[in-house]
């Protein structure tokens, strides 16, 4: 219910029990002799909002459907539609751990390279911000640079600079953390480096001390 336009004091109040599933009708009248009549949408709030949660079931078993059957033109398309980030991630990442990868294929799948390089605009601008959160984690870093490679292979620089919805701001934490991805990355191949050197050597050692006979005082 609203509250009323004024702060007068209510004077009189009638109510008309629910006759035909309508809601209650309330009526009130202040001390100005103003009459405001009040409709309780309660049940047809609690309807509205059991029909949402119906829809997005139904929808969220479309997308397994989809998933099962290798529809990845409809399955992306519904996720992205959906503001389902998890199912999302879910999916693109299933995509590019296939092992082996497709022959010709930036993503690992050929199919759903297609499928995002034939994207709208509005579905690229809400994919671009969930690689950007995506990007952010050292655990699903790799799927967010794999995805983004395919989209920077795919689309002109220019258009994806002018997509409503992507600001500068998504731009500067993509490159921010894949500058960080890739300096972790260099001082992991680093190190490899010095491992490999260490054993190297423990095995000349090794190798040298085969040959000696160790006497016991």
């Amino acid at each position: 219910m609203a509250r009323p336009a004024n702060n007068h004091q209510i004077w009189a109040l009638a109510i008309r029990p629910d006759e035909e599933d309508t809601g209650t009708t309330i009526a009130s009248a202040d001390a100005e002799g103003v009459i405001t009549v009040w409709q309780d949408a309660t049940s047809a709030t609690i309807a509205e909002a059991d029909a949402k949660e119906q829809a997005l079931v139904e929808e969220e078993q479309k997308l397994q459907n989809y998933i099962a059957v290798n529809d990845y033109r409809s399955a992306i398309s519904l996720a992205l539609s959906l503001n389902h980030p998890g199912r999302l991630l879910s999916l693109l990442t299933s995509v590019t751990t296939t092992s082996p990868a497709e022959d010709g294929s930036l993503s690992g799948i050929v199919a759903v390279d297609e499928v995002l390089a034939s994207l709208s605009d509005s579905q690229l601008s809400v994919l671009l911000c969930r690689i950007r959160d995506w990007n952010t984690n050292a655990r699903t870093a790799v799927v967010a640079q794999r995805v983004l490679h395919v989209l920077l292979k795919s689309y002109s620089a220019q258009r994806l600079v002018d997509l409503r919805g992507v600001g500068r701001d998504v731009w500067d934490a993509l490159g921010s953390y894949t500058d960080r991805h890739y300096k972790r990355m260099e001082d992991l191949i680093e190190q490899s480096f010095m491992i490999e050197y260490t054993l190297r050597e423990m095995d000349q050692v090794m190798g040298s001390m085969d040959g000696m006979e160790i006497e016991v005082v």
